[in-house]
């Protein structure tokens, strides 16, 4: 197939093809175009569209094609050695699953709302949204929301880098804010405001900006809210500016996409607050074929395909996860020395944290992984008497080693990948392991990855020392 760069012939189809479907996903929005991927290209064969871009490497990455034929025979135009992304439930059902393999990430399912009932927030499960909206209007009287102007340029770039910077500083989430790519694509979205091709508002206190939105209304009649950021010192102006921005701009709209939540659980919590009516899930694909590395995190979906390596444990993984862990507890000398997970633990860790393990004959032989839970790890930054500029503390934990397998540098090599996977996506932080008093062969192993001790706490019949690695912004 021959792709072209992407023009107004690709988004004629675009638009055409999701108004037909009632799309409403973001990924084919023009806001994403313009702000996640660059290179685009595309081929139109008959009544298919084929959309591909690159994000930070030169493997290009393929949209799933759209289609008013059959999506199971568009996709066979895909090299077999490329993955396919962003694809619709009713898209994957078509397709031949012996050949593909299919995976789904839950932290990247988007958030859709009916306008009307974000809007008017009727009935009892709205009653805290409405709270916080009159106190807002209580505290903040003279709060005003107004349409972007090319004269408030520069006082809204000033008002996204102190956002930023403040995040920066705080570590209030995972995610790691780049300020030079922020105001980039923020640059780019204003751009297209002024065109009129996107919809923007700024809420102001007293003549100060404290929130900016912006968002698209896709050619489906649905809103996509890609951008939203407010000053948290002003108490509920997140759910006054989500609010009112949609009575004023979006209230004709037939759905409203506040998109994903990362995997970040206050994120979480706050999108469904606003009480979704459903989850809109992209699904990836890839030739069983195929056996690259992407293959082999795609393909090999369940443990006992896995012969000998590495890899990602999902929530797909828990019964066996949960299993490994129990099982080699119960071997131990001592089991106070490994406090399993409770479930749901577990489950959130496999969800939202990052868990690794080593497989041999399809089989876990190793694990170690990351607690994503802010709050906990908060604990432990008070417990080792940690500081804001150490990032955010996140709990170094679930490392086992099969019994058949321990003194043969397994567990350490597992510990070492989670490391680099946190060097890699979640700089600056702090990893905190914490390990019973006697257990020299925890501590002993954890400090020849570098962990140090910063405190011990006495918790009933445990007394339990906290060891620290510090991941700073340049690996240090």
């Amino acid at each position: 197939m021959e792709y072209k760069k992407l023009d107004s012939t690709a988004f004629e189809f675009i638009n055409k093809w999701i108004k037909d479907n009632n799309y409403e996903g973001s990924i084919y929005s023009f806001c994403a175009f313009i702000a996640w991927f660059r290179d685009y290209e595309y081929c139109i064969k008959e009544n298919t569209l084929y959309l591909r871009a690159y994000y930070e490497s030169d493997d290009p990455v393929n949209w799933a094609p759209l289609t008013y034929d059959s999506f199971a025979e568009a996709i066979k135009d895909i090299p077999e050695n490329e993955a396919i992304f962003f694809a619709r439930k009713e898209d994957v059902d078509q397709i031949d699953k012996d050949r593909y393999a299919i995976k789904c990430y839950p932290s990247e399912s988007e958030y859709i709302y009916k306008a009307k009932d974000f809007v008017d927030m009727v009935g009892k499960k709205y009653h805290g949204k409405r709270n916080h909206i009159a106190k807002f209007s209580k505290l903040y009287p003279n709060a005003t929301l107004v349409s972007y102007e090319r004269k408030y340029r520069e006082d809204v770039m000033k008002f996204a880098s102190a956002w930023v910077i403040d995040k920066e500083v705080s570590q209030d989430t995972l995610v790691n804010y780049d300020l030079d790519e922020e105001i980039n694509r923020l640059v780019q979205m204003l751009d297209e405001v002024e065109k009129g091709n996107l919809i923007c508002a700024i809420l102001f206190v007293e003549g100060k900006i404290i929130g900016v939105t912006i968002a698209e209304i896709m050619s489906s009649n649905n809103a996509i809210v890609m951008y939203e950021k407010a000053d948290i010192n002003y108490e509920g102006s997140y759910t006054f500016l989500a609010k009112t921005f949609a009575k004023e701009y979006l209230y004709n709209c037939n759905y409203i996409n506040r998109q994903e939540d990362m995997g970040i659980e206050g994120l979480k919590k706050s999108k469904l607050s606003y009480n979704p009516d459903h989850m809109f899930e992209t699904y990836a694909i890839i030739d069983k074929k195929y056996r690259g590395e992407l293959g082999k995190v795609f393909a090999s979906q369940k443990i006992e395909d896995i012969k000998d390596g590495y890899v990602q444990l999902e929530e797909d993984d828990y019964d066996a996860t949960m299993e490994f862990l129990e099982r080699n507890r119960q071997a131990l000398k001592d089991i106070k020395f490994f406090l399993n997970f409770k479930p749901d633990e577990l489950e959130y860790i496999l969800t939202h944290g990052f868990m690794y393990a080593r497989i041999i004959d399809g089989k876990i032989a190793a694990t170690c992984g990351i607690d994503p839970d802010r709050e906990y790890g908060n604990m432990l930054r008070d417990i080792c008497g940690g500081t804001k500029e150490e990032g955010q503390f996140l709990e170094f934990s679930g490392i086992m080693v099969d019994e058949q397998y321990r003194r043969r540098g397994y567990g350490r090599a597992v510990c070492e990948k989670v490391i680099e996977w946190a060097k890699e996506y979640i700089k600056p932080c702090t990893l905190c392991a914490v390990v019973q008093y006697n257990n020299e062969p925890s501590l002993n192993n954890l400090k020849k990855l570098g962990f140090v001790e910063r405190a011990q706490k006495e918790q009933g019949e445990y007394n339990f020392k906290y060891l620290t690695l510090y991941i700073g912004a340049n690996n240090d």
